[in-house]
């Protein structure tokens, strides 16, 4: 039997008309590239096709060697000028750490848990600084926001009171119709999902990532979509809000516009079934050519 020689056994269960040789040629494909159940999901897209998973496979790798990288960009700047931006309204070195200037409901305690979210999170900081080596308790607010996590972050940001954040989501939501919390706060809790799947290699082109990402489908409403007449999914505009906010958006708009030139033949063949659909390329680059000067 084949599973006893080879390393393989889920993809031989689910598509057993695959012949040993097909098996062979998936194991040596996935060597020391992924596993076997990362595979699984491009073969399901494909119903079996070997090439045309494979095809899958390296778009997926591409993409998520693209996004981690700006994504990793972007939350350095998002978090630098978020201190900035609250560091101002709040006129305190070390907001992070202060009460006064978050909601009632971040500072109650949990019935569960006997602590309140912001003793929780303050606790979380300190433990992000000690394994930086880093001060702990009254570290000013840049130090403390470079140890943090960007879920540490956007937790905060969501907790602050909102007349101490509201430059900051200005800021961030300029090319947007609206500009409130609800706003931002979604754009930046697909960013991430996003940057959670490139970090901890997980799919970017799978269904599975549209499904996490649909929670948050009210952004193409109109009155919060940048472009209410062209019909953006949620993932690219979560790609259009990241290239507004980056510096270095040529740069970033190249490398995903050469990699989905690229692979425009396997991802149109598959639209609909996972994150990329086969317009995404008009749509997503024609109109920020217009929309950033």
């Amino acid at each position: 039997m084949y599973n006893k020689i080879m390393n393989l056994a889920l993809i031989p269960a689910k598509f057993p008309a695959l012949s040993e040789s097909d098996l062979t040629n998936i194991e040596r494909f996935i060597t020391k590239k992924c596993s076997e159940f990362y595979f699984l999901e491009f073969l399901d897209i494909t119903k079996g096709n070997i090439d045309d998973a494979k095809m899958l496979f390296k778009l997926d790798e591409r993409l998520r060697g693209i996004l981690i990288r700006y994504l990793l960009r972007f939350e350095i700047q998002i978090k630098n000028d978020f201190v900035k931006y609250v560091e101002a309204s709040t006129k305190s070195p070390s907001f992070w750490n202060d009460p006064i200037f978050y909601m009632p409901s971040f500072l109650s305690q949990t019935k569960a848990n006997r602590i309140s979210e912001f003793d929780f999170t303050v606790h979380k900081v300190n433990e992000a600084l000690h394994d930086l080596n880093l001060r702990v308790s009254i570290a000013p607010n840049y130090e403390a926001f470079y140890a943090i996590s960007y879920g540490t972050f956007l937790k905060i940001y969501k907790s602050i009171k909102p007349e101490f954040k509201k430059d900051f989501q200005d800021l961030y939501t300029t090319y947007l119709p609206t500009h409130d919390f609800k706003t931002l706060h979604s754009y930046l809790s697909c960013i991430r999902l996003v940057r959670n799947r490139c970090a901890h290699g997980n799919h970017i082109v799978s269904n599975s990532l549209v499904n996490q990402l649909n929670q948050f489908s009210w952004i193409t409403d109109p009155s919060r979509s940048p472009k209410p007449s062209v019909p953006f999914s949620v993932f690219e505009l979560t790609l259009y809000f990241l290239l507004h906010q980056l510096n270095c958006w040529r740069e970033m708009k190249k490398e995903l516009h050469n990699v989905l030139c690229k692979y425009e033949s396997i991802y149109s063949k598959y639209g609909g079934k996972q994150s990329i659909n086969p317009t995404v390329c008009k749509k997503l680059f024609n109109n920020h050519n217009s929309s950033i000067s």
